[in-house]
């Protein structure tokens, strides 16, 4: 049995050799933003996640590392446990509430997930979220998003749902999009929770998610940092609201596409966009994007 365990951790641990971080990125309300944009910071507010209005410091590698180098699924699955420096940590709903300063939403309140919540078709989300549904092939775009879900859909994969590609979100990814959109209601800190376990749960070239939260977290513990932990800066900046002009041919024609989150390093390096495997969140080159 021991021989097992020894072993499941093992092929664990081999793959994370290597992996990049997805680093949170601050989103800039800036002061003139018009009413769609308005909407989406609102959505935001109204959920508890201000937190995300604040700006990013980065994360520590050595800190992220060691955190899902170590961390392993206890008993029936309900609980994570990790190791850093030699502080044993059980990572709670609770634990992961305090990095935004979030209040969990009472059980009668949560609606997703809910075992009467009922998924949509494919097709229906498409019906939603598409500027053009007809569009839709099986497969979904960011650039065939109405204007303020290919917003959301930027934000939410880098702070909240840092799994599939941001270019070409599966339809988990869409469920979730419309789930944040929708208002209804759900607990973030469990789904970050979950997003955590389902990473461990899985083999793969994913990025290791929420790098800012889970430095930030062991630093507000007062864990003892060395010479080498340094801090590193988002490999890009805020994502802002601006007047894009080129959004209609970066993005496709979208009808209602006047602005757009976009930092001036995106602009900058657009050209140069790297492909995304689909399912996977493979972001050596789209984060530089």
């Amino acid at each position: 049995m021991k021989e097992m365990a020894r072993r499941e951790i093992e092929k664990w641990r081999s793959p994370l050799e290597g992996r990049k971080v997805t680093c949170e990125r601050m989103v800039d309300t800036m002061e003139r933003s018009d009413a769609k944009a308005k909407e989406l910071v609102k959505i935001f507010k109204d959920r508890g996640l201000s937190v995300f209005f604040k700006p990013v410091k980065g994360y520590i590698l050595n800190i992220v590392i060691e955190f899902f180098r170590n961390l392993e699924i206890m008993g029936d699955g309900s609980v994570l446990e990790s190791n850093v420096s030699g502080r044993v940590d059980v990572v709670t709903l609770d634990h992961i509430a305090s990095y935004p300063g979030y209040t969990h939403p009472r059980p009668d309140e949560v609606q997703y997930h809910h075992p009467h919540y009922a998924c949509l078709s494919p097709q229906q989300y498409a019906e939603i979220v598409c500027t053009d549904p007809s569009q839709f092939k099986g497969k979904l775009f960011a650039s065939m998003l109405k204007n303020k879900y290919r917003i959301m859909n930027k934000i939410i994969h880098y702070n909240l749902h840092p799994m599939g590609s941001e270019k070409q979100p599966g339809i988990t990814d869409i469920e979730f999009l419309h789930i944040m959109m929708s208002g209804m209601c759900f607990d973030v800190a469990g789904y970050m929770w979950e997003i955590i376990q389902v990473f461990r749960t899985i083999s793969s070239k994913r990025n290791m998610p929420f790098g800012q939260m889970i430095t930030q977290l062991y630093i507000k513990a007062k864990m003892k940092l060395v010479a080498f932990d340094k801090m590193v800066p988002p490999d890009v900046g805020p994502i802002t609201i601006g007047a894009d002009a080129r959004a209609d041919q970066c993005c496709g024609k979208l009808g209602d596409a006047k602005y757009e989150f976009k930092s001036e390093s995106e602009s900058k390096e657009e050209e140069g966009e790297g492909n995304e495997e689909e399912g996977g969140n493979e972001e050596e080159e789209s984060e530089k994007e």
